[in-house]
């Protein structure tokens, strides 16, 4: 998870003083605002700010879908963190381990450990690298689910490939 040091106050006063200075928004604004609607729980708006960024102008990358899938994972809003993934993917946007983790962590508090296994498996397949984080969600998604035998599998894949 992503953590934000602002508050949605200060980050609304912030941004009203970009406005005032004609400083343009950009990715790293919207992700910070991320951040703070990811605090209060807010994945709708979240969402619908994240949809709002090509009208802007802003190009979305890597970055503000793991803040948004962030967002989601505090809510247990699973299926709109697969499709961020999804969209990362069609849009040729580049993963990456800290994306497919947000996206695990997300699965993990959903209670969906049949997606955290399937993506874990896709992330080996595809060369992103695995973290003791990444694995660490998943087996905790396996254990919440009492899937024992798949747990030790993930706990001998960690041993071999953290090596």
């Amino acid at each position: 998870t992503i953590q934000c040091p602002v508050s949605k106050g200060l980050f609304k006063v912030l941004l009203a003083h970009m406005t005032s200075q004609n400083i343009r928004s950009d990715a790293i604004s919207f992700s910070a605002y991320f951040c703070t609607l990811e605090a209060t729980s807010s994945w709708q708006s979240v969402s619908k700010l994240f949809a709002a960024m090509p009208a802007s102008f802003i190009e979305r990358n890597a970055n503000t879908h793991t803040t948004c899938i962030s967002a989601f994972e505090k809510c247990q809003q699973w299926a709109h963190a697969m499709s961020l993934l999804a969209e990362m993917k069609l849009k040729r946007i580049k993963e990456n381990i800290i994306t497919h983790t947000a996206c695990i962590s997300t699965f993990h508090k959903s209670e969906q450990w049949r997606n955290s296994v399937l993506l874990m498996k896709g992330m080996s397949s595809r060369t992103l690298g695995m973290s003791a984080i990444s694995y660490n969600s998943c087996i905790s998604a396996c254990e919440k689910a009492a899937e024992w035998r798949v747990v030790l599998v993930l706990l001998g894949e960690m041993s071999q490939n953290m090596k």
